[in-house]
């Protein structure tokens, strides 16, 4: 697995080192969404994030313009939490099984969509064109490498 940074050209990536930062990222989404559940003022916290998250952008570029941050995983958060806020009577009455299966069938969907397709790690359902365009993958096929 190779990554592109814009200022260095392209470092190697060892596949256990990848699943490790995938590991922290899906741990820290989480836990993020189990609390807002708990929390008293969800949105009051979602704006804290959002000003966290723009304080970082507004550094990385002040400070490192090569490796801005335009949008993370606080930004990522922060983003989520306001869009919950927005349709928490509606989360309220979705049972917690049904809801979490559909989460991760979600998840499952689109987990490689930033690599331009639909299904998960091996098992692709849909190649996604940049026009937001989608076309089935044939049976049977797994992976870029297929199409």
């Amino acid at each position: 697995m190779c990554l592109a940074m814009p200022a260095a050209g392209t470092i190697s990536v060892r596949r256990g080192a990848a699943m490790w930062q995938q590991y922290i990222c899906w741990s820290f989404i989480l836990l993020s969404g189990y609390s807002f559940t708990l929390a008293r003022r969800p949105l009051k916290n979602g704006l804290i994030a959002a000003g966290c998250a723009a304080v970082l952008t507004v550094v990385t570029v002040g400070f490192m313009p090569s490796e801005s941050i335009w949008f993370g995983v606080l930004h990522l958060n922060a983003a989520a939490v306001l869009l919950s806020c927005l349709i928490k009577p509606l989360l309220d009455k979705i049972p917690a099984v049904p809801g979490l299966i559909g989460s991760a069938m979600l998840f499952a969907l689109t987990n490689q969509l930033p690599w331009g397709w639909l299904g998960f790690e091996r098992w692709l359902i849909a190649a996604c064109l940049p026009g937001g365009r989608c076309q089935p993958v044939l049976a049977g096929a797994a992976g870029p490498d297929a199409v």
